[in-house]
C-alpha cells in the first residue's frame, strides 16, 4: 500500500506577452496552490493495482494557461492490470 501527497506552486503570471500593451490593462493568472493526494493497493506483486485519488482536496479556485478555471475537488478511482 503506498499512499502519496501532491504539492503544485504555480506563480502568478502576465496571460499575455508582457510587452504588449500596458501593465496596468493586463490579465493575469493568480498564484495558486494545488493538493493531491493518492491511495494505492498493489496485489500479485504489483500486476493489479487499485487507487483512490482526491484532486484539489482543498477546493481551491485553479487556472489553466489560458484563464479557464479547473475543476473544482474530484475524485477518481483507477483499476490497472499488468498485461505481460
Amino acid at each position: 500500500m503506498k499512499l502519496a501527497y501532491y504539492f503544485q506552486y504555480v506563480q502568478w503570471f502576465y496571460l499575455t506577452w508582457k510587452g504588449y500593451g500596458t501593465l496596468s490593462s493586463k490579465s493575469t493568472i493568480p498564484t495558486q496552490y494545488l493538493n493531491n493526494v493518492q491511495l494505492t493497493y498493489s496485489l500479485n506483486n504489483e500486476k493489479y493495482n487499485i487507487s483512490l485519488e482526491a484532486e484539489n482536496i482543498f477546493d481551491r479556485t485553479v487556472y489553466d494557461n489560458y484563464m479557464m478555471q479547473k475543476p473544482g475537488r474530484s475524485y477518481f478511482l483507477k483499476l490497472r492490470i499488468f498485461i505481460n
